[in-house]
C-alpha cells in the first residue's frame, strides 16, 4: 500500500510538472503570436477584408446566413468577432482570435493526451496542436507567406487532431477517461460550423472510433451528446434557422462544381503520395514494434489499427487538399507519428534488439513526417514576429483608417495585394468620406468589402463577406441580387480588377440590378460610387431572406 501511494504521488507530481511546463510553452507560442507589431501580410491581402467584414457584422448584431451570405461556417466569424472586441475594433484582433483558438486547442489536446501518452508525448501533442492552429501561414506554403487568410483550415485540422487522438491512442490502465467520446462529439459539432469538409472527415473518424473501441453504445451516447450541445447552441444563435445555413452551404457546393473537381483530386493524390507512403511505413513498422506493449495488447484490433488510421489520415489529407487552397502536407500524419513513437518509447524496456532497430526506423520516419510541418509552422510564427518589427521599406503605403492601420500589406504590389491594394482601399475610403455621410452603409462589388469595417460604418443586411465567380456563385446558382446588394445605401465598384474574367461575370449577374436600383454619383482613380435611388420609385423591396 505504501508503494502504491508513493507511485501515485510520484505520478501526480509528474503530471503537475508536465502541465506547468506545457502552459509555459503554450504561453510563449501565444505571446509570440499576439506580440507582433500589427499584422504583416505577405500574401492574399484582399482575403483579410472578408473575416474583418464578417466579424464587424457579428459585432453589430447580424447573424451569418440570416442577415448575409456566408461561404463558410459561422463559428469562424464568432471567433474573429471576439478577437476584434479584445483589440477594441483594430484589425490585429485577428491575431488575438488565433491565439485564443490556439490556447483552447492546445489545452484540449493536452487534456486528452495526458491520459493516453507519456508526459513527453502529451507535451509534444499539445504543443503541436496549438502550433498547427497558431501559425500565420496557409497550410503547405512557405514560412514567409505571412497572412491571416484561410486560418479556418488550421482551426479545422486542430479539431480533427483532437478526434484522432481519441481514436488512435488507448487510455492508460492507470488513468481514467470519463465521458469518453464527449470530446469528439463537441469537436465534430464545431467542424460542422467551420467547414463541411472537416465535418465529413470528422464523421469518418468518429465512426471508426465507435467501431474499434470498447463500449460502443456508451461512446455513441457521449459523442451524440457533445454534438447535440454544439448544434443546439448554434441553433439558438441562428434563431432556430439552421436551414438557412444549410442553404448557403448547398449554394456554395453547387457553385464550386465548376472548379474541375476531378483535376483537383488528381493533383491532391499526387502531392500525398510521398507522405502517405511514409505514414503507411510508420504504421507497419510501429505495429510490429508494439507487439509486446501491454497497453496495446489489450487494445481491440491492435494489429491493423495503425494501418487503418494511416489510410484514413492519407485519404482525409487528399480530400482536404483538393477542397482547400493547400498545395501540400498531411498535418494529421505527424499526430499519428507522435502516438506510435510515444507508445514504443513507453515500452522500450521490454524491447529486444530487433525491436530497438524498429524503434530507430520509426523515429526516423516520424521525424521525416513531422519536422518539415512543425518546423515550417514554428518558423512562420517567428518570422511573423521578426517581420512586424522590421522597419518598413521607404514608400510603403499603409492604410489611412485607424481600424485598418495595423494591417500592413508588405507583399508584392498588385490589385489584390501590397502597396497597390492599400492605395486602392485608401482611395476608396477618401471617396466615401467626401461623397457620403458617416452613417451610410456601404458594400463593395469587389472580391471583399474593406469599407464597412475600415470606416466603422453600420453594416446593412444582405451582401457577402466574399464574392468570387465559380467559388460561391455563378449564373446558375448563387444568392439573388436582392440578397447580395441587400439594403445597403452605397455600392463601390472597382475600376482596376484583380481577375477581369471573374469580375465580368460578377457584373453579368449583379450589374443589371445595380443599374436599375442605384445611380452613379461619384468616382475616383480606383472606384465608382453608386447610391440607392428612392425605393418607392423602384417599387421593390431590397432584401429577401432565403
Amino acid at each position: 500500500m505504501k508503494t502504491e501511494r508513493m507511485g501515485s504521488g510520484q505520478r501526480n507530481a509528474t503530471l503537475r510538472w508536465g502541465f506547468g511546463l506545457f502552459v509555459i510553452g503554450l504561453a510563449c507560442l501565444c505571446a509570440l503570436r499576439i506580440a507582433a507589431r500589427g499584422l504583416p501580410i505577405m500574401f492574399a491581402g484582399h482575403d483579410m477584408m472578408g473575416p474583418l467584414d464578417g466579424a464587424w457584422r457579428v459585432l453589430n448584431g447580424q447573424r451569418p446566413s440570416l442577415d448575409f451570405y456566408l461561404e463558410l461556417g459561422p463559428a469562424v466569424l464568432l471567433i474573429d468577432a471576439v478577437g476584434l472586441w479584445m483589440a477594441r475594433g483594430a484589425a490585429h484582433g485577428l491575431a488575438y482570435a488565433a491565439a485564443l483558438t490556439g490556447v483552447a486547442a492546445g489545452l484540449w489536446m493536452f487534456a486528452l493526451a495526458r491520459n493516453r501518452l507519456t508526459a513527453g508525448g502529451a507535451l509534444l501533442a499539445g504543443w503541436y496542436c496549438a502550433l498547427l492552429v497558431l501559425a500565420p501561414i496557409p497550410l503547405g506554403f512557405d514560412f514567409r507567406t505571412l497572412t491571416e487568410a484561410m486560418i479556418y483550415n488550421r482551426y479545422g485540422y486542430g479539431l480533427l487532431a483532437i478526434i484522432l487522438m481519441e481514436l488512435l491512442a488507448p487510455v492508460r490502465p492507470d488513468s481514467e477517461s470519463r465521458g469518453d467520446g464527449l470530446s469528439s462529439g463537441i469537436a465534430l459539432g464545431m467542424c460542422l460550423f467551420i467547414k463541411p469538409t472537416y465535418f465529413m472527415v470528422g464523421t469518418v473518424f468518429v465512426a471508426a472510433a465507435c467501431l474499434l473501441r470498447q463500449g460502443t453504445a456508451r461512446r455513441l451516447l457521449y459523442t451524440a451528446a457533445g454534438f447535440a450541445l454544439v448544434v443546439g447552441a448554434m441553433s439558438v444563435y441562428l434563431r432556430g434557422d439552421l436551414a438557412a445555413y444549410y442553404r448557403d452551404l448547398s449554394t456554395l457546393a453547387a457553385a464550386r462544381m465548376g472548379q474541375s473537381p476531378p483535376r483537383r483530386f488528381l493533383n491532391a493524390v499526387t502531392r500525398a503520395v510521398i507522405p502517405g507512403i511514409l505514414l503507411l511505413a510508420l504504421a507497419a513498422v510501429g505495429t510490429r514494434a508494439l507487439d509486446g506493449a501491454p497497453a496495446w495488447r489489450a487494445f481491440p484490433g491492435r494489429r491493423w489499427r495503425c494501418a487503418l488510421c494511416a489510410v484514413m489520415v492519407t485519404a482525409a489529407g487528399i480530400l482536404l487538399m483538393a477542397t482547400n487552397f493547400q498545395p501540400a502536407g498531411l498535418p494529421l500524419g505527424f499526430l499519428v507519428a507522435i502516438v506510435i513513437t510515444d507508445a514504443i518509447w513507453a515500452d522500450r524496456r521490454v524491447a529486444g534488439q530487433e525491436n530497438q532497430r524498429r524503434m530507430i526506423v520509426v523515429f526516423l520516419i516520424a521525424a521525416l513526417l513531422g519536422l518539415p510541418l512543425a518546423g515550417k509552422d514554428a518558423a512562420g510564427l517567428a518570422y511573423d514576429f521578426f517581420k512586424s518589427y522590421r522597419p518598413d521599406r521607404p514608400g510603403t503605403v499603409l492604410f489611412t483608417s485607424d481600424s485598418l492601420r495595423t494591417l500592413r500589406m508588405l507583399g508584392p504590389s498588385s490589385p489584390w495585394d501590397g502597396e497597390e491594394y492599400s492605395g486602392a482601399v485608401n482611395d476608396g475610403m477618401e471617396l466615401l468620406r467626401r461623397s457620403s455621410g458617416p452613417l451610410e452603409s456601404v458594400f463593395s462589388l469587389d472580391f471583399s468589402n474593406a469599407f464597412s469595417f475600415g470606416l466603422q460604418r453600420p453594416p446593412a443586411r444582405g451582401g457577402s463577406v466574399c464574392l468570387y465567380y465559380d467559388s460561391n456563385f455563378n449564373e446558375v446558382v448563387g444568392p439573388p441580387p436582392e440578397r447580395i446588394i441587400g439594403e445597403v445605401d452605397l455600392v463601390m465598384v472597382p475600376k482596376d480588377i484583380w481577375d477581369p474574367y471573374a469580375f465580368a461575370h460578377t457584373l453579368q449577374v449583379y450589374g443589371p440590378y445595380l443599374e436599375t436600383h442605384y445611380k452613379r454619383v461619384a468616382e475616383s482613380r480606383w472606384w465608382v460610387l453608386y447610391r440607392r435611388v428612392d425605393r418607392n420609385a423602384v417599387g421593390q423591396p431590397a432584401f429577401h431572406r432565403p
